[in-house]
């Protein structure tokens, strides 16, 4: 079955796109829907204060339909990867990003086949939708970070979450490195605690 320029929701998110559903077998014997997703685009706050805006997101999602006699661990799971465009006070991010979602209420470890190759959708927190940066690099107010960092919707705007961070300044004179912490990126501005070990020379 397929769908194209319609709107579906997860969570509290509009995940809008073209869309293809099949029945598929996971690895373990138990059947999913696969959700084919491509061109999706998906915005994360309010475009006019603070917002995370998604768009030509493509990839591949499970629906599952968890355990028969109780329905738990049923709902949607997975990630796509999307451009996005970043209006946040003093962040910048140039490179392409993951969209994770998990809506099931439960852990999720599972692997499916698509032409062959192995996927694997796996998630040890139960309930969330996410954009997730690996071993990538932002720009916060004209400094380069590279790390680890997750952002959230909140009611208030978008929250980060940083680990493994790295950081040089002053042409390396002074560095940073095993660095984390936690932010909220709001109309009224970005605040938040962080911490790491800095080293000089």
């Amino acid at each position: 079955v397929e769908a194209t320029a319609v709107t579906i929701k997860i969570g509290d998110q509009e995940l809008s796109g073209d869309f293809a559903f099949e029945r598929t077998t996971l690895l373990d014997g138990s059947t999913a829907v696969l959700l084919d997703v491509k061109n999706a685009t998906l915005v994360f706050g309010d475009p006019n204060l603070v917002s995370i805006s998604l768009v030509d997101g493509n990839g591949k999602l499970l629906i599952l339909s968890g355990d028969p006699a109780t329905g738990a661990g049923s709902g949607i799971a997975g990630s796509f990867e999307a451009d996005i465009s970043v209006q946040l006070p003093g962040v910048q991010i140039d490179s392409s990003v993951q969209v994770e979602f998990n809506q099931t209420g439960a852990a999720v470890n599972h692997t499916f086949l698509v032409d062959g190759e192995e996927n694997v959708v796996a998630f040890v927190e139960p309930e969330f939708v996410r954009i997730a940066l690996r071993e990538s690099a932002i720009n916060v107010f004209e400094q380069t970070l590279s790390g680890n960092f997750e952002f959230t919707q909140t009611p208030t705007g978008i929250a980060v979450s940083a680990s493994n961070v790295s950081l040089h300044l002053a042409d390396g004179l002074v560095t940073l490195s095993g660095g984390s912490g936690d932010f909220t990126s709001t109309a009224a501005g970005f605040a938040g605690t962080f911490s790491g070990t800095v080293g000089f020379g």
